[in-house]
């Protein structure tokens, strides 16, 4: 019998996804021949092998990316081999990938990246889309450089202790302060505890503390 971590029966959970008598080939080369498996519902599931096995190629499959040679992949009640284009594309807006090693779009700039879908799901302007593409990249840096002053410009291990101590520091805004005060804290209260570390260590928890002679 299949049970989850918590010791519910497992075995009655609703197939969310069905792979089929899935064959997967490039042009004549077959690399997988009726491939057959169920997801469940609340299931964690692994795809593990060797390079070049098809790992990748299955993904590619599953979200649309290549068509199967034979075989057919469903979600819940949806074919979405055989699904008409506008059913597809909303089975598809509900897709999320993360990439190996964070990895984008390699022909494309950071900003491009960020627009991508603002392009295909909105009605904004390209000059819109670069405009909101360039704040997100600006809130990146500036909630970088609380982490990396509050660890230490010079130590890695200090960035990583930084960014656990302000996502607490964040929470704990959120959590308390900002249901007072009407919301908001989260914000900017990494970069007062950023002003206060720079009272107190200014070369951050770990950093290297150096002392030159003008």
């Amino acid at each position: 019998m299949a049970t989850s971590t918590n010791g519910e029966d497992r075995s009655k959970a609703e197939p969310h996804i069905i792979v089929r008598n899935l064959t997967m080939a490039y042009g004549s080369f077959v690399l997988m021949r009726d491939l057959n498996f169920v997801v469940k519902r609340g299931d964690i599931f692994i795809i593990m092998g060797g390079s070049g096995c098809g790992k990748s190629t299955l993904l590619r499959h599953l979200i649309g990316l290549k068509e199967p040679a034979t075989g057919e992949i469903i979600y819940g009640d949806v074919n979405f081999t055989r699904a008409e284009p506008a059913q597809r594309e909303l089975l598809l807006r509900r897709f999320g990938i993360l990439y190996q090693s964070g990895a984008l779009w390699s022909s494309m700039t950071l900003a491009e990246n960020i627009g991508l879908p603002l392009g295909e799901f909105t009605d904004l302007t390209p000059a819109q889309i670069r405009e909101i593409a360039a704040l997100k990249l600006a809130l990146v840096g500036l909630k970088v450089f609380p982490v990396v002053i509050l660890g230490g410009l010079d130590s890695i291990g200090g960035a990583v202790l930084g960014g656990l101590i302000i996502g607490v520091v964040e929470n704990l805004a959120a959590g308390y302060i900002d249901p007072i005060v009407g919301g908001g804290t989260k914000d900017f209260a990494p970069y007062v505890l950023m002003v206060i570390a720079l009272m107190i260590r200014p070369y951050g928890m770990f950093g290297t503390r150096r002392i030159e002679r003008v």
